[in-house]
């Protein structure tokens, strides 16, 4: 079974994909969607570890909101480029497509094989467009 598949473009599936996106552009929207779920848990962690205070009482609206916008937060910046999870899992995900699904395993999807497969994997995954963070 594909995971990508698995999400689906369905209203309420965990990446909104367009049902006619190719296989890449899906990869490369679940990762993004990821990157932003990592970002939105940092920020509430960080969040977490500030004293509380301020303008606001501490009510649970007030935490979900707080929670709302942590993930927006979280997604916004994995949009603008992130810290580069996104752009790890696309490289990960190209190095196993260019080993092959029957291939000799784990070891040589990391590039730790020999030869000429070796090179092709690199090239492939290096040839992987990566977007430098905007400042």
């Amino acid at each position: 079974m594909n995971p990508i598949a698995a999400l689906g473009s369905s209203p309420g599936s965990l990446v909104n994909i367009p049902a006619g996106a190719s296989e890449p552009d899906r990869i490369k929207a679940a990762a993004q969607e990821l990157e932003g779920v990592f970002l939105g848990l940092l920020m509430k962690t960080m969040r977490s570890t500030v004293a509380q205070g301020g303008l606001f009482k501490a009510t649970a609206d007030t935490e979900s909101y707080r929670d709302l916008f942590d993930q927006e937060v979280g997604r916004s910046l994995a949009k603008a480029g992130g810290i580069g999870l996104a752009q790890l899992i696309l490289r990960d995900q190209a190095l196993r497509q260019t080993s092959g699904a029957g291939t000799s395993g784990a070891g040589e999807a990391q590039g730790t094989g020999t030869g000429e497969s070796t090179q092709k994997r690199s090239s492939f995954a290096d040839s992987i467009p990566i977007q430098p963070a905007t400042k």
